[in-house]
C-alpha cells in the first residue's frame, strides 16, 4: 500500500513538473494558404519550415508569410498579389473589416458600398490582444457538363455554410465549419 502511495506521487510530481502548453486556433488543412506555402517552400524561401506537419496555428502561418514578405524578391507579381491578399486575412496588413454584426473592434456595415469592397467581409468579428472570434460565410457552386453517348447531362450544385474559428484568452483555440 505504502508503494502504491509514493508511486502516485512520484507519477503526480512528474505531470507537475512537465510544462503545459496552450492551445492555439490552428488553421483547417482545406484552407488554401497551405497551397500558397508549399510553393514558397519549393522556392527555397521557406526553408527552415517543415509542411508535412499541417495543420499550423494561424500565428506559425502569420510567421511564414513574413518570411515570405522578406524575400519578396523572389517572388513574381502574381504571387505577391497572393502574399498581400493572405497578409490582410491574416492581420499582418492593415485592412478594414466589413461586418453584418457590430462588435467593438469592427463597426463597418458590409451592406452597400462595403459588399464589393476589398474590405475582408465578416458576419461577425472581435479581435482584443487575448481573444478574438470570427464568423465568416461559406459558399461555393459548381458547374458540370457530363458527356454520354445519348445525352449531355448539365449539373448546378451548390453548398452555402459558414465557419466560426477564434481563440479563447491566448488559451484555447477552436474552428468549426459546418
Amino acid at each position: 500500500m505504502q508503494e502504491k502511495i509514493k508511486l502516485t506521487y512520484i507519477l503526480l510530481f512528474l505531470m507537475i513538473s512537465f510544462p503545459a502548453f496552450s492551445q492555439v486556433e490552428n488553421l483547417t488543412v482545406r484552407h488554401p494558404v497551405y497551397d500558397y506555402l508549399r510553393m514558397l517552400e519549393n522556392k527555397g524561401i521557406l526553408e527552415y519550415a517543415s509542411l508535412s506537419d499541417i495543420p499550423f496555428s494561424r500565428g506559425e502561418i502569420t510567421d511564414f508569410l513574413k518570411a515570405a514578405r522578406e524575400n519578396s524578391s523572389k517572388l513574381n507579381s502574381l504571387e505577391i498579389n497572393s502574399l498581400e491578399k493572405y497578409e490582410k486575412e491574416f492581420g499582418i496588413a492593415s485592412v478594414d473589416n466589413a461586418v453584418i454584426f457590430h462588435s467593438e473592434s469592427d463597426s463597418n456595415a458590409i451592406f452597400f458600398n462595403r459588399l464589393l469592397s476589398d474590405n475582408e467581409k465578416y458576419i461577425y468579428h472581435y479581435q482584443d490582444s487575448s481573444s478574438a472570434v470570427s464568423i465568416i460565410p461559406l459558399a461555393e457552386i459548381d458547374y458540370k457538363h457530363e458527356f454520354t453517348e445519348n445525352t449531355d447531362r448539365y449539373y448546378l450544385t451548390g453548398s452555402i455554410g459558414g465557419r466560426i474559428y477564434g481563440t479563447i484568452s491566448d488559451h484555447v483555440g477552436y474552428n468549426l465549419q459546418v
